[in-house]
C-alpha cells in the first residue's frame, strides 16, 4: 500500500485562501508523477518550484520557513530537484507544452 504525503502552505491573497500541496502518493517520484491528473501534475511543477526557491533562495529567510512544506524539503534541494523534475517529465512525455526550466 502506498504512502500519502499532501503538505498545504497557506497564504492570504484578497481575502481567498492559496493552497501548495506536495503530492507524493508513491515513494517514486516517477510513478507519483504518472499517476496525477493534468490539473495537479501542472500545478506540482510551479509548486515544486516555489518550494525550491524558498528553501534555496533569497526568501529562505522569509515567514514560510515554519510551514511542514518547506520543512519537509528543507536540505534535501536535490530530491526537490529530482521531485521537481519528474513531473516535468511527464508533463512532456504526455505532450504537453513545457515553459519551465529543468532544476539541477
Amino acid at each position: 500500500m502506498p504512502f500519502f504525503t499532501q503538505l498545504k502552505m497557506f497564504s492570504i491573497s484578497r481575502n481567498r485562501r492559496e493552497a501548495m500541496q506536495t503530492f507524493m502518493p508513491y515513494a517514486d517520484f516517477e510513478k507519483s508523477a504518472k499517476c496525477l491528473d493534468y490539473k495537479r501534475l501542472g500545478k506540482q511543477q510551479v509548486e515544486a518550484m516555489q518550494i525550491h526557491r524558498i528553501v534555496s533562495g533569497p526568501r529562505a529567510k522569509g515567514g514560510w520557513l515554519n510551514h511542514p512544506a518547506i520543512k519537509m524539503w528543507s536540505n534535501q534541494e536535490d530530491a526537490l530537484a529530482a521531485y521537481r523534475n519528474a513531473m516535468l517529465y511527464e508533463w512532456m512525455y504526455r505532450g504537453y507544452i513545457n515553459n519551465m526550466p529543468k532544476l539541477p
